[in-house]
């Protein structure tokens, strides 16, 4: 009987070639305009593959065009660029995303977005971090420049790009996505210039704004502002404060659009507050999103209850997931479902109730361990996958 409320996937129906029936939980996105995927690591390969396959399913049957990754605002939109001008290698995509992403898994992902294309419904990849990847490093200067004079051209402005904030600006596009601290100066350079672009934009000459061109660069532009100044900054939850702001400017540049975000768990999470570790009760991405767009948000978590994962799939770059233990959401599920996969809404009452009833109140959400929570408040589902594998790295993009 409990096993009702939870739809089974078996082994053989999720590696075949064929598309998953995911009609079965179709209600549960009702009038849902956002859904975030997340996962409890970033080296879990067959968590990947499962997005992959979700995703294939929510565009084709519910409509879902724009995926959104847990890269680069520019770089993904740049990548986004190339592809519609019709560039239909896998790599232009590979190439604005993190390397953690670089996986056979998410290859076939890739092939698909490119494939619909061709579609009267194509798939529309943009990115919502602060942080500097490859197409920013290439392109962000030159494009910063064509911007500024179509800005000076527009208000009558003197906005100058000068070689102090370029040699600057590469700089901090080197420091993104590390540890370190930009060097005071290079920021004050860097602030000048940056400041002078925004003050302009908010002039009355530049708010007719109807292509969202200003817009998106002054979200460039702030990310690029905050990704130094967090370093400076670090018990402030900058990053996912600002995500969540870039997630609210793609609904209104594309307001027609249902959005898949591809991201951690962490930063996806509906209410980290009853989460038994703080260094996740953290003012995350999807709490701003729940508070924002209410019940049209939902977080889907994915968990495991053993396996690998990491760089590999044995030996120093591996890491192991441990069997589940009574009380755990993983071990729960295992007990009453026969299936290797499974889909648990927790959207439905009846699936709080058991869980309740039963004391469930830890999961591997988060992390390779355990941990006690309120899961029904942390997320609004959960992707159960029984044996967890590394991804499989190495792979030739095309």
């Amino acid at each position: 009987m409990e096993a009702q409320k939870i739809l089974g996937i078996s082994n053989q129906d999720f590696y075949s070639y064929k598309n998953i029936d995911f009609n079965p939980i179709k209600s549960d996105f009702d009038s849902v305009e956002i859904v975030g995927l997340g996962e409890n690591m970033h080296n879990v390969g067959t968590t990947f593959e499962a997005k992959t396959k979700l995703i294939k399913y929510l565009h084709e049957n519910l409509g879902y065009d724009l995926i959104v990754f847990e890269s680069g605002l520019f770089d993904c939109d740049k990548a986004n660029q190339l592809m519609k001008s019709g560039d239909t290698q896998n790599v232009v995509l590979f190439n604005s995303i993190f390397s953690i992403w670089w996986s056979e898994e998410v290859k076939g992902l890739f092939s698909h977005i490119q494939q619909t294309q061709k579609s009267d419904h194509p798939i529309i990849f943009e990115g919502m971090d602060i942080q500097s990847l490859d197409y920013s490093e290439k392109y962000f200067k030159s494009d910063l420049q064509k911007f500024v004079n179509y800005l000076n051209n527009l208000c009558n402005s003197q906005i100058k790009i000068d070689t102090p904030f370029l040699v600057s600006l590469k700089k901090e596009m080197r420091y993104s996505n590390t540890f370190a601290k930009l060097p005071t100066k290079d920021t004050l350079v860097l602030s000048h210039t940056f400041y002078q672009i925004l003050n302009v934009m908010d002039s009355n000459a530049a708010k007719n704004d109807t292509n969202m061109y200003v817009s998106f660069w002054k979200r460039n532009i702030i990310d690029q502002i905050e990704d130094y100044r967090r370093q400076y900054y670090k018990k402030q939850p900058i990053r996912d404060s600002l995500m969540a702001e870039n997630i609210k400017w793609l609904k209104e540049r594309y307001p027609k659009k249902k959005m898949i975000i591809w991201a951690a768990s962490i930063h996806l999470a509906d209410n980290t507050s009853s989460i038994d570790n703080k260094a996740y009760q953290i003012a995350n991405t999807g709490s701003y999103l729940k508070k924002q767009f209410g019940n049209h948000y939902y977080f889907l978590a994915f968990t495991t209850n053993f396996g690998r994962g990491g760089y590999k799939e044995t030996g120093l770059f591996s890491f192991k997931f441990k069997h589940a233990t009574p009380g755990s959401l993983e071990y729960y599920i295992d007990s009453t479902c026969s299936y290797d996969f499974a889909f648990l809404s927790l959207r439905d009452p009846s699936m709080r109730a058991k869980l309740a009833l039963y004391k469930i109140d830890k999961a591997k959400i988060f992390g390779k361990k355990e941990i006690k929570m309120d899961i029904p408040k942390v997320c609004d589902g959960v992707f159960y996958i029984k044996e967890m594998h590394s991804p499989k790295y190495g792979i030739n993009p095309d």
